[in-house]
């Protein structure tokens, strides 16, 4: 464990990390929730001023496409959300096909040639047979 936390000197912080991995461990299903209200990492989407992606996999086991729905409808800035079809959660890692490069290379350095990936009425990812369920709102 890295220490960063006020009280590291005395333990407080790892005994919250074992308690939350119990926890964790005693949960069998979602319950009709995204996978961070059980360990108690709630969130709320509509606080978020900065411009965000939504991927996920149309196999996701940690969220359903209703649910990736519900954060991008939450979200009241710029916003783009796409579904990678036949992907499960834990692929999608390596199924960015450059978007999440994309996204940051023109929302943190401008880069015009990056923004094509996502504006206009040809964006590219609005053509990649790969994707689906893309919605987007800049």
């Amino acid at each position: 464990m890295i220490g960063t936390e006020e009280y590291d000197w005395n333990g407080f912080a790892s005994e919250m990390c074992v308690w939350h991995l119990m926890r964790l461990n005693e949960i069998d299903t979602v319950n009709d929730k995204e996978l961070a209200h059980n360990p108690e990492w709630d969130y709320d989407a509509s606080k978020i001023t900065a411009p965000v992606l939504v991927f996920g996999g149309d196999n996701d086991w940690v969220a359903t496409k209703e649910q990736f729905k519900s954060i991008y409808n939450d979200i009241s800035g710029d916003k783009c959300m796409a579904l990678r079809k036949n992907t499960e959660h834990n692929q999608m890692l390596y199924s960015g096909d450059g978007y999440v490069t994309d996204w940051f290379m023109y929302w943190l350095k401008g880069d015009k040639e990056a923004a094509k990936a996502f504006f206009g009425d040809n964006a590219e990812i609005m053509n990649n047979s790969y994707w689906q369920d893309i919605n987007k709102s800049f």
